[in-house]
C-alpha cells in the first residue's frame, strides 16, 4: 500500500476539547514504537498501542512511500527492544 504521511502536532488541548465540547468521540491511546532499521530508503518499525503490537515496514522517499504492516506478538516487540536502532519512543495519539 502507498502512504501518504501526515503528521499534526497538538501544542495543546485547545483542539481536543473544541471536539468534545461538540461531542465528537476522541478516544486516546498510548503508542510505543521501536525502530530496527532506519537508512535513507527504508524503516522497519515495531509498535505496541492498547495491547497491539505490528510490524511496519517502509521504503522510500518523499511523502508518499510504500508501506506493509502486519500484527506481531509481544514476544517479538521484546526482541525488538533488544535490536532497537534508538531509544523507544512513546506517544500520545488521539
Amino acid at each position: 500500500m502507498i502512504e501518504i504521511e501526515r503528521k499534526f502536532i497538538l501544542r495543546d488541548a485547545a483542539v481536543i476539547n473544541e471536539l468534545k465540547a461538540r461531542d465528537i468521540d476522541v478516544q486516546q491511546k498510548e503508542v510505543t514504537q521501536i525502530y530496527v532499521k532506519i537508512t535513507p530508503l527504508e524503516e522497519i518499525r515495531f509498535r505496541e498501542a492498547s495491547g497491539v503490537f505490528t510490524i511496519t515496514q517502509k521504503s522510500g522517499v518523499g511523502l508518499a512511500r510504500e508501506e506493509n504492516e502486519s500484527e506481531t506478538d509481544a514476544k517479538s516487540f521484546k526482541k525488538a527492544l533488544k535490536n532497537a536502532v534508538a531509544a523507544p519512543i512513546k506517544k500520545t495519539r488521539f
